[in-house]
């Protein structure tokens, strides 16, 4: 097993990385989401993408736009999504658990498979708002978001009542904001942030520099 030093995510101030987090649509934000937590020292993942043909009959599989936007590679071409993000996350972190349900997620009878935060990736508008609705209702904080090889938005949606951490949001601000800035790995300044649904303050911009490997002040 390869020696993965997470001394870095330990030393930085004011954050608290979850043990648990459920990545429902592992497209190109969920599949940044993934390789981000995977990074920071995440314990468990739940990965729920559906593989094979839509009804309409295109694929839900990874096809040449996935491999341009997400962090899914050449020989990925034409694999489920979840299959390929275990590889990816794997080799980030060998100590990861990761538990993949190739399913279309259904809101009424699939929350049983949920663990930690929700990070909402599916595109389906009804779907997209049923998992929040879903999410309200049992207490679950959910983190919506999207991107399209040139805008990345996320949307923050605690349950009504929910008493969130201060330091919960820094980490989850942070990893989407790493997804937001990776590019396939190019440094981008965090000022290139295009997003339209959050806020990040300096020090989640700096946290973001940190898990992708950057040089920063702690």
């Amino acid at each position: 097993m390869a020696n993965i030093d997470l001394s870095v995510q330990k030393r930085i101030a004011e954050i608290s990385i979850p043990p648990a987090i459920t990545i429902i649509g592992t497209g190109a934000f969920g599949g940044w989401v993934a390789l981000f937590a995977a990074k920071s020292g995440v314990s468990e993942v739940v990965l729920i993408n559906h593989s094979g043909r839509r009804y309409d009959g295109k694929s839900r599989d990874i096809e040449g736009r996935e491999i341009a936007i997400g962090p899914f590679e050449d020989h990925h071409m034409g694999a489920a999504k979840v299959d390929a993000l275990e590889e990816i996350m794997l080799r980030s972190n060998p100590r990861i658990q990761i538990k993949k349900e190739k399913i279309t997620f259904n809101p009424d009878s699939d929350f049983g498979l949920v663990k930690g935060i929700v990070f909402n990736g599916v595109s389906n508008e009804m779907t997209h708002f049923a998992i929040w609705k879903g999410c309200n209702s049992r207490g679950i904080s959910c983190f919506s978001g999207g991107y399209n090889g040139v805008s990345f938005s996320s949307m923050v949606e605690p349950p009504v009542g929910a008493v969130i951490g201060d330091d919960l949001p820094a980490w989850v601000g942070s990893v989407v904001m790493s997804a937001a800035l990776s590019f396939h790995s190019a440094c981008v300044s965090p000022v290139a942030y295009t997003g339209n649904g959050s806020d990040f303050t300096k020090s989640q911009a700096d946290m973001s520099v940190a898990l992708r490997g950057g040089k920063q002040d702690l």
